[in-house]
């Protein structure tokens, strides 16, 4: 059976499909473009294609007495919210959004409609690690505990292959020590961009490029996931920085001025016109 979840801001969840929050009649989980055409001869050219921001909706049946009303509105009102998305047991989809409608009335007020407006589309979270083989040699332990599927072999290198046609954000984390890092991103073996900042990660530090956060950002982080800098300004201006997945291959290489090896992970949002 298919299954939806709600995750707030604080990273609560709201199981939409259990006996007592049963969502149902769902619309919306398809896509809609909208297109604009340019006239020659006897023909039409496309000249833009977007996709329309997409509204899923349903009714949910809140059991129970009014308090289980009150316990889902306070808990969608922690935004933005993440909406979770099983198709099928053990395939997990995302999308990002804000409840926009909830709508009942007195007489039947456990089953209320709702609409979610989607921010993104569809994604699934896609990671992978390299580790050199002296990663711990200095007696640390990196405490960070991620589904990540290890690639040992590609040294300094991550490898991400996307099967949607739809570009899609990445996290990319290096972790000192990196003196000057540089990165470059591969798409199907022909380089597609690349990217460097000025400064010095220490070791036991991570440098994270992510841009799966509606905005893109150049932080580092210590072992205890504290932001101790942001390094948007130490950026080389004059590369394209922002890592953005391509459909194929995407392999992205780092590199320093001491030629160090390094931890590398990556965290794909695979997206998706419909799911």
């Amino acid at each position: 059976m298919r299954k939806f979840t709600l995750i707030n801001a604080n990273g609560d969840e709201y199981d939409l499909t259990e006996r007592k929050s049963f969502f149902h009649t769902v619309g919306g989980l398809g896509y809609e473009r909208s297109n604009s055409y340019k006239y020659i001869g006897d023909s039409f050219t496309l000249l833009e294609s977007r996709f329309k921001q997409p509204v899923i909706s349903g009714s949910v049946y809140l059991g129970g007495d009014q308090t289980e009303y009150e316990r889902f509105i306070l808990f969608s009102q922690i935004a933005p919210l993440k909406l979770k998305y099983e198709p099928i047991p053990g395939s997990e989809y995302f999308c990002k959004g804000h409840i926009t409608s909830v709508k009942y009335e007195e007489k039947d007020a456990r089953q209320v409609s709702i609409s979610f407006t989607q921010t993104t589309p569809f994604y699934k979270v896609v990671a992978v690690a390299t580790y050199p083989e002296d990663a711990e040699s200095d007696g640390k332990i990196y405490s960070y505990s991620y589904p990540y599927i290890y690639n040992s072999t590609v040294v300094n290198s991550v490898i991400l292959n996307l099967d949607s046609a739809i570009e899609s954000p990445c996290k990319l984390s290096m972790y000192g020590p990196l003196e000057n890092p540089e990165w470059k991103h591969y798409v199907n073996n022909a380089l597609y961009a690349t990217g460097k900042v000025l400064a010095t990660i220490a070791r036991g530090n991570r440098l994270v490029v992510d841009t799966t956060g509606g905005e893109f950002t150049m932080r580092v982080y210590n072992p205890g996931n504290e932001v101790i800098a942001d390094l948007y300004q130490a950026s080389d201006f004059s590369t394209a920085r922002a890592i953005y997945l391509q459909r194929g291959r995407n392999q992205i290489a780092i590199s320093d001025d001491r030629a160090n090896k390094t931890i590398v992970t990556a965290e794909g949002e695979f997206r998706y016109a419909s799911v």
